[in-house]
């Protein structure tokens, strides 16, 4: 500003130092990028280059990094050095600029730059920043360099979270993070997200916890249940049946040639037609072998269990014939199925 923004003019930032060192102030840092240091070019003047080794000796002046590359200037952003700096000491930020492309960015600052930015002018060369920095009603430029208003002293706003007038209201609210006021619209997606993220990661720990328990078929306690229902069921109506069924052994890993037994007692044979466990209750299962016949069964009653699983399903046929050994007769199995099937309907 000093330089009416054709050159930059050293002398100007001299003046702002010692206005405020006059007033009793210690801690005054100005934020200058490194190549201003380097000698003055036609397309980057500077004027009273000196005047910043006098402020540099005084540790006055922060050097903010800047370098060239093949020939292009690289420099980093002065800006959010100084709005970091004024946030960790709670200082006055002196400065024409409303730093609105860091607030987008960087919200934590906003309070910074509403509460604690201090514009300014020269007037005839001499710094001169106004008296009511903010604005008519707002405190004057002593009390602004003299007392903190962090959000800690500043007033609660009576409306609390009923207040409409957003991001404009001059009382602080606590509920706003950073102090960045955020819509009814927004507040409610961000609950529903929240939400809904919860849910997923809740179901994904159960899927997660059912996965690290052994599966259990339905098949094994389903079938013997099947099976002593049909003993208990044929009773005295037929003498030939047998009271007691030896059950069939069963392995940890079930396969469609694991599934078989390896040995059988000789009275476990005589008994008649064995059949491995199926993982289906009321349907064809991938891992049932089919009858597991003996030497001592007659040919016939492959070929009858063979015609009642295409009809009924394969569990009840197996339950059935395990009950009647020595049935032959289609009809009276038939019968028995129906009679099984009603029951577990």
């Amino acid at each position: 500003s000093h330089g009416r923004k054709e050159v930059f003019s050293c002398a100007g930032i001299r003046d702002c130092v010692r206005f405020f060192t006059d007033r009793g102030h210690d801690d005054v840092l100005v934020f200058i990028p490194q190549f201003r240091r380097e000698t003055a070019r036609a397309d980057c003047p500077i004027t009273d280059q000196h005047l910043l080794n006098e402020l540099d000796a005084e540790r006055r002046i922060v050097w903010t990094p800047s370098r060239r590359i093949n020939g292009r200037r690289i420099v980093c952003h002065d800006d959010l050095y100084i709005l970091r700096t004024a946030d960790e000491k709670d200082a006055v930020v002196v400065s024409n600029d409303g730093y609105r492309d860091l607030l987008r960015e960087h919200p934590q600052y906003r309070r910074i730059v509403e509460q604690r930015l201090l514009m300014y002018s020269f007037v005839d060369g001499k710094f001169m920043p106004p008296e009511d920095p903010l604005g008519r009603y707002g405190p004057r430029l002593q009390q602004f360099l003299s007392i903190s208003s962090t959000p800690s002293t500043a007033l609660l706003c009576p409306y609390a979270r009923k207040c409409t007038y957003g991001s404009k209201c001059k009382y602080y609210h606590p509920e706003r993070p950073n102090g960045v006021h955020v819509s009814v619209t927004d507040r409610l997606m961000r609950e529903k997200n929240q939400k809904r993220a919860l849910g997923m990661r809740s179901s994904m720990q159960l899927e997660a916890t059912k996965m690290d328990h052994r599966g259990v078929g339905r098949t094994r306690s389903l079938n013997i249940d099947l099976r002593t229902s049909a003993l208990q069921d044929s009773g005295p109506s037929s003498p030939r049946d047998f009271s007691y069924v030896a059950p069939v052994p069963w392995h940890n890993a079930v396969g469609r040639m694991a599934s078989a037994p390896l040995s059988y007692k000789k009275s476990e044979a005589e008994s008649g037609t064995l059949f491995a466990p199926s993982t289906a209750v009321w349907g064809h299962s991938e891992l049932s072998v089919g009858p597991l016949t003996t030497q001592d069964s007659p040919p016939d009653r492959t070929e009858l269990q063979y015609h009642l699983s295409k009809i009924f399903p394969e569990p009840l046929v197996a339950s059935v014939l395990l009950a009647h050994p020595y049935e032959t007769n289609s009809q009276v199995l038939c019968q028995r199925i129906l009679d099984l099937q009603k029951e577990f309907s």
